[in-house]
């Protein structure tokens, strides 16, 4: 990073706890989710070499605040979100630079996005549906509630 020494004051290491990672996402125009690293050797000790696939539990987190979403691409996120109308995406630096332009520059798209991403996510992916749907696939729900989005 050429400019880490101007920007060095506002990067954070280490865990921060959800509820100020709430007020960041909602402090931002765009969000950056970034997925860890699928390499063997990398922090998340990756030894079977499992390539990455899935979402991490922010996609849903920023989505839940409003807040425009831009993450580098998994195979598994058109499963939970329409990519570029709910969420951002991006598949090299050169990119990311060129979309995080974009959307600084066309407030009322990013406002969209965000807004598609936030309906989505508080109409599919909150705790109590993806659980319902989990215990349903399971074949454990209770047959006396309604599927989860039909209550």
């Amino acid at each position: 990073m050429r400019h880490y020494g101007q920007l060095a004051k506002f990067v954070r290491s280490g865990w921060i706890e959800v509820p100020e990672t709430v007020k960041y996402y909602n402090g931002a125009k765009i969000v950056i989710n970034m997925h860890r690293t699928t390499e063997p050797l990398s922090d998340n000790k990756n030894t079977r070499r499992w390539e990455g696939h899935s979402v991490n539990p922010r996609t849903f987190e920023i989505a839940s605040c409003g807040t425009l979403q831009l993450t580098d691409l998994r195979p598994e996120l058109p499963e939970y979100y329409r990519v570029g109308h709910e969420v951002a995406s991006f598949s090299n630096p050169r990119e990311l630079t060129e979309i995080i332009d974009y959307y600084l520059r066309n407030e009322e798209a990013r406002l969209n996005v965000a807004a598609r991403g936030y309906r989505r996510t508080r109409a599919e992916h909150t705790f109590v549906g993806r659980v319902s749907r989990l215990l349903d696939t399971m074949g454990l729900a209770d047959p006396a509630q309604p599927p989860a989005g039909e209550g």
